[in-house]
């Protein structure tokens, strides 16, 4: 008998521990009371007509497309600190489908590297590149991390498709110039 106690309390201890590390909620535990919902987002970007062959109807408007393992944050708008903020970091799937349970409130979607310093956000976005690219200034890209991708607002249950722009050549980027050469 003492040894089956010993084995049940073993197994919480195991099940509390693993199922701490699986999560994917970055905020305080007196959020955890408020009452969540799930909501769906499917998740897209949208890359402009970016020059060369004089375009068609169809590819004059860009394309979309899911956004495949992409990493990013949600973030509850309008919280003060970022120290403080309640965040969840999420990772779509190959369709750009992501379910999550939040609670109430207005939401950010940022880039995972957007939560970082700007030092650190300034030298992991132009780290690698190739002599086609020029950063612009550091004011652009303190503009850019404080500026979300996205922004919905959750009341129930629902499912949300939002789309992020990408720029012709540079991706997601908007501070980066690109100085190679033009599509023919």
């Amino acid at each position: 008998m003492k040894q089956m106690k010993k084995n049940c309390i073993l197994s919480l201890i195991v099940f509390v521990v693993l199922g701490g590390c699986t999560s994917t909620d970055m905020g305080s535990p007196s959020s955890l009371l408020e009452p969540r919902h799930k909501v769906t987002l499917l998740l897209k970007s949208h890359t402009p007509y970016c020059g060369g062959a004089k375009p068609n109807a169809i590819n004059q408007k860009g394309y979309t497309q899911p956004l495949d393992s992409m990493i990013l944050i949600v973030q509850r708008k309008n919280m003060g600190d970022i120290s403080t903020q309640k965040m969840w970091k999420i990772i779509s799937d190959q369709n750009g489908h992501v379910d999550i349970m939040i609670p109430n409130g207005e939401y950010w979607i940022l880039f995972e590297d957007k939560i970082h310093s700007l030092d650190s956000f300034y030298n992991k976005s132009i780290a690698g590149l190739s002599s086609y690219f020029q950063p612009m200034d550091v004011e652009c890209f303190q503009k850019w991390q404080q500026t979300p991708e996205s922004r919905f607002e959750v009341q129930s249950d629902t499912t949300l498709t939002l789309t992020l722009k990408k720029y012709c050549h540079t991706g997601f980027n908007p501070c980066l110039l690109y100085i190679g050469p033009k599509p023919k």
